[in-house]
């Protein structure tokens, strides 16, 4: 640990973040990619503390305090949140840059929390005097970011908790059950945030070819999930998906037994769109693959784990875009 009144530890965390926000292709970080790693920064500093929920709404109000502002009220003009799978990309990249610079940085969470406060009030500043993004605006914008990425972080952490616990445990389920019903409550949840439209033209789950967007995008954030909790990455996630023309095929009991637990989670921590819901299942489904799949001593097989969630998270899609059945009775 360096010293906490190190001036230089401000811009070091400014500089790990940025880096964090860079493009795919190492591309300049945008204003909104770098209030993203900010907030996934709030989020991973929250989830040290024994409170998240109010070290990270503590964390906000000071920052408003610092830029002499509030929140701005009303909706959040176009463009200027992300979608749901980005938002998570872009605040999880955050909370990556947060912990390799706490690993050598302040000595306790005050002190980390006091810079973070820094840099997020001189980013909104900037973003105002660059970008022309009035201050209240652009407090607005983190605040929605890191609310979102706070939520999608609870909604995995309980999801995978509640599955456990009350079907796991008890027996109910095996693990590779578990695994397939909160990837298929994904899949599900992206399919009805389409309304329930099947997109034709695209190979849905033909094995090696690629998914639409919507759904391409919500796999991601399961394989990214996976990846981090030490599942290896590798090219066979899609290993015997079926092909389009193949018969619709969804675990529907499966689904039908997570339902209750995601909708009531879900009005709890306020998660009323479909494609967040998406995000939060595909997350879970993506942690709790990895506990099981994950290590040097697998419960159950990557090899048979990956495409067993992949499989779940296309075919649910497959099924509800063709059939649009919600499968909640």
């Amino acid at each position: 640990m360096t010293d906490d009144d190190d001036p230089a530890l401000g811009a070091r965390l400014y500089g790990t973040l940025y880096d964090s926000a860079l493009g795919p292709d190492g591309s300049e970080a945008s204003p909104l990619a770098l209030v993203c790693a900010l907030g996934g920064a709030i989020t991973e500093l929250a989830f040290a503390t024994d409170d998240a929920g109010a070290t990270g709404q503590a964390i906000l109000t000071r920052v408003a305090r610092v830029i002499q502002a509030a929140p701005a009220e009303g909706a959040v003009p176009p463009g200027l949140l992300p979608s749901p799978h980005a938002l998570d990309t872009a605040t999880e990249a955050g909370r990556g840059g947060a912990r390799i610079f706490w690993e050598d940085g302040p000595s306790c969470e005050h002190a980390f929390a006091a810079l973070l406060v820094d840099v997020c009030a001189g980013v909104l500043l900037a973003w105002e005097g660059t970008a022309h993004i009035p201050r209240a605006r652009g407090l607005r914008v983190l605040a929605e970011v890191t609310h979102r990425a706070m939520a999608f972080e609870f909604a995995a952490q309980e999801l995978c908790d509640a599955v456990i616990e009350r079907r796991l445990t008890p027996g109910l389920w095996g693990v590779g059950e578990c695994i397939t019903a909160l990837a298929a409550a994904a899949g599900r949840r992206q399919a009805l945030a389409l309304g329930g439209a099947f997109v034709s033209g695209a190979p849905v789950v033909a094995c090696g070819l690629p998914m639409p967007g919507a759904l391409n995008a919500v796999a991601c954030v399961m394989t990214r999930e996976a990846v981090r909790g030490g599942v290896e990455a590798g090219t066979d996630w899609r290993f015997g998906l079926a092909a389009n023309d193949m018969p619709l095929s969804a675990p529907v009991d499966l689904i039908r037994g997570v339902e209750p637990v995601c909708q009531g989670l879900f009005r709890v921590l306020g998660l009323p769109s479909w494609r967040d819901q998406a995000v939060a299942c595909a997350k879970a489904a993506g942690r709790m693959l990895a506990v099981a799949a994950g290590g040097s001593l697998p419960e159950i097989e990557p090899a048979i784990a990956k495409p067993l969630a992949m499989a779940a998270l296309a075919e649910t899609y497959r099924y509800v875009s063709h059939t649009r059945a919600s499968m909640t009775g």
